[in-house]
């Protein structure tokens, strides 16, 4: 959201600013904000301010070898329409291989370009990091293919 040098920085600035003093969480994400494209107080609000965590679902429409969609998407489960920008990594298993393919979810969806000449993957792991945070919905086809080893 930062990057290291910028983060780096503001911590200097944080920490110069209140040598000797008190601060708060919102002095630190005032701060760092300067330094960054995302809009770090809506970040918080929704990361650390609030209770709750994004469902997330990965769609595939279509028949994948005819211009088939992959769509990342995120909702707010309690119906407030909040979002929770985060990076995913998506596992694609194919009979030969595993594909890793990282996700910028900053929005409610995101549509993705794929390889229609492998086929359609065994099935789909949405936070194939493991650091990713949220409810995590397999579709059917990806559950019965896990199930199924």
């Amino acid at each position: 959201l930062v990057g290291e040098e910028s983060f780096r920085d503001g911590l200097r600035e944080y920490l110069d600013t209140f040598r000797y003093g008190n601060a708060t969480w919102p002095d630190l994400i005032r701060i760092l904000d300067t330094r960054s494209d995302t809009d770090l107080a809506a970040w918080s609000a929704v990361w650390v301010e609030e209770p709750g965590r994004p469902l997330v679902e990965v769609v595939v429409e279509g028949q994948w070898t005819q211009g088939a969609t992959l769509t990342v998407s995120q909702r707010d489960p309690d119906g407030r329409g909040r979002l929770w920008p985060q990076q995913l990594e998506l596992l694609l298993a194919y009979d030969d291989e595993d594909v890793r393919i990282p996700v910028a979810l900053s929005a409610a969806s995101v549509t993705l370009e794929r390889d229609t000449t492998r086929g359609r993957p065994r099935f789909i792991v949405p936070n194939a990091a493991g650091i990713e945070y949220g409810r995590f919905r397999l579709d059917g086809r990806s559950r019965d293919g896990l199930l199924a080893g």
